[in-house]
């Protein structure tokens, strides 16, 4: 009996030694699983701050930009006031003088004197022919069978059946 007893715990010896080995094993690959991904992790925040490095210059470029344009356009519509002030002094002189009108002239413009081309009756007239495809699909649609329509169109009984599955499918 005590052979027994020492046999059967031998055995869950052996067996909670297995366990905790394997349970080791699985504890051990989570932590080099863990050790990488605290690389990785580093490595991604190095990334992301070299990024954001960038990001800030091209927004100090951007904003150098913006400001130009706007001093360039304030500048513009101060010489455009300083030019109205100019034209609008011009004008009150002007209108200061008495002027005679210039006289009234007929004018003709190009519209009155341009008359389109008429066609000519020699050209060709267009004729519509319609294609392969809807010659089969206008006889099929009138009845006729596939061998009728392959005889009256001289051309393969399978190309008309092909023109006909591409025509189903399509719908």
């Amino acid at each position: 009996m005590t052979t027994l007893l020492l046999t059967g715990s031998l055995l869950l010896h052996i067996v909670v030694f297995f366990f905790l080995f394997i349970f080791y094993q699985d504890i051990r690959r989570v932590k080099e699983e863990r050790r990488e991904l605290y690389g990785m992790r580093e490595d991604m925040e190095e990334l992301l701050s070299f990024y954001v490095g960038e990001l800030k210059k091209e927004n100090e470029q951007l904003k150098k930009m913006y400001q130009t344009i706007e001093k360039r356009e304030e500048e513009k519509e101060a010489s455009s006031l300083s030019s109205k002030l100019h034209t609008e002094k011009k004008e009150e002189s002007l209108l200061n003088r008495t002027i005679a009108p210039p006289p009234i002239k007929e004018v003709t413009t190009k519209r009155e004197l341009y008359t389109p081309p008429l066609p000519d009756d020699k050209e060709e007239k267009e004729t519509f022919q319609p294609t392969l495809q809807s010659r089969v699909l206008s006889l099929f649609e009138e009845g006729q069978t596939t061998e009728e329509i392959a005889k009256t169109l001289d051309i393969g009984k399978g190309e008309v059946e092909l023109f006909l599955k591409l025509y189903k499918n399509d719908q």
